[in-house]
């Protein structure tokens, strides 16, 4: 099976479930949806820094990025977080010009929650329907007027643009790419193997 190369983008104040829910769909992905073996997914994850390679999440934990985003090879596919470091970032413009160039080359760009934002200040969610986290609906509309903004899915896949809702979204958003770049076979294994089952007792219906 040809191989995906997909990168994350990670920062300080990145939220850790943002990245790190969709890096395990995509390094668990099954290709064999019996799973009588163990086979080896066809994504080649790495995680490339804004800017700084030492990062520490929205929540405190501390690791080191693969790669700087500047420095990285154009993929197949990127993953752009959300997370309180996207306030800062939706000023950087090396970061915002890297977004662009990935998008008109051909990379099919992504993201989870107020990832949307860095996507919307790079000027790639004009025209496009896309969504957030619940509670930045409003502002994503509000500073992205030409944007359109879905509040009726957790996931809107717009081709080379798809965009997820807040956090755990981002377990839906991986697995809607190992559906496209595998089979619907695949992505309800993977689902199985990670068991992604939300307890009824805790679903969350965000009004409109």
């Amino acid at each position: 099976m040809q191989r995906i190369s997909t990168q994350i983008l990670v920062f300080d104040g990145v939220e850790l479930l943002d990245f790190a829910g969709p890096h395990e769909v995509l390094t668990a992905c099954r290709a064999d949806e019996q799973q009588r073996r163990v086979t080896q997914s066809p994504f080649d994850n790495s995680l490339v820094s804004a800017d700084d390679p030492e990062i520490v999440t929205n929540g405190g934990v501390r690791f080191h990025a693969d790669a700087l985003l500047s420095d990285s090879a154009v993929p197949d596919l990127l993953i752009v977080p959300g997370g309180i470091g996207t306030r800062r970032l939706r000023t950087a413009q090396p970061v915002l010009a890297r977004l662009r160039e990935l998008s008109e080359v051909g990379s099919i760009v992504t993201s989870v929650c107020t990832g949307a934002l860095l996507l919307g200040a790079a000027g790639l969610l004009d025209g496009r329907p896309c969504t957030t986290h619940w509670l930045f609906r409003e502002q994503l509309q509000e500073d992205f007027p030409a944007a359109q903004v879905d509040i009726s899915r957790r996931v809107v896949d717009d081709g080379t643009l798809v965009t997820a809702a807040g956090v755990t979204a981002g377990l839906d958003l991986a697995l809607s790419l190992v559906e496209r770049f595998v089979s619907r076979e695949s992505a309800r294994a993977t689902a199985a193997y990670i068991e992604y089952a939300p307890d009824p007792r805790y679903l969350f219906r965000p009004s409109a």
